[in-house]
């Protein structure tokens, strides 16, 4: 089935290939039911063939964030055509739907029968987050509180628990999951996210960073 429609002409896009690495950046310029055309402004990045199988991410500003799966038939200097559009997986959505941002927190964690408040930068953000500290935060499977306040006036709180982590020179990088959300939090936080895919993705393409 194709998910694409009419609203989504001449909105920006990125492609990404199996091991969502970008591969080109652009806007949607034709529609059909079998395919999409795709205008590059700056070219292609080393690895785009023809026949690749792609993860198509495309931002629009009505209707939101939408993603689809297809495969590159025709490259030309500043264009591609896609066909084969599919749908995407729940799993692959939410590995996409994420940004890299470096940002401050606070996590409150319990360390024996006290709890301990402490300071700590968000470095990528999706439906989930990595954390980078100078301490280890606990082992995988331990839960803590986030607190941030980059997302609206007042401080959002969010229960987390902890996925993976590793250790990188003298930085601590944890990888966690959020368990619950306060009420209209989650909302927020995809338009967030999507609001810094769209700045991310002007500036690939040499474009103003304008406001919605």
């Amino acid at each position: 089935m194709n998910h694409l429609n009419i609203k989504d002409l001449y909105c920006l896009c990125e492609v990404r290939n199996k091991e969502n690495k970008l591969v080109a950046a652009g806007s949607i310029q034709e529609i059909s039911e079998q395919e999409f055309v795709i205008f590059r402004r700056n070219g292609n990045i080393p690895g785009l063939k023809e026949n690749m199988e792609v993860k198509v991410n495309i931002f629009n500003f009505s209707e939101g964030f939408c993603m689809v799966t297809g495969t590159v038939k025709r490259i030309l200097v500043d264009m591609i055509t896609v066909n084969d559009i599919g749908n995407i997986s729940n799993g692959e959505r939410r590995q996409a739907f994420r940004v890299e941002i470096s940002e401050r927190a606070e996590i409150l964690k319990r360390k024996g029968k006290r709890s301990v408040l402490m300071e700590v930068v968000l470095r990528d953000l999706s439906l989930g987050c990595l954390i980078e500290t100078r301490e280890d935060l606990g082992d995988i499977g331990e839960s803590f509180e986030l607190r941030f306040n980059f997302l609206s006036k007042m401080e959002v709180r969010l229960d987390c628990r902890i996925c993976r982590k590793e250790k990188i020179g003298d930085v601590w990088r944890t990888g966690c999951s959020f368990t619950a959300y306060p009420p209209g939090i989650e909302d927020k936080l995809c338009a967030y996210i999507f609001e810094q895919q769209r700045r991310q993705l002007c500036r690939k393409e040499g474009r103003p960073v304008a406001r919605k």
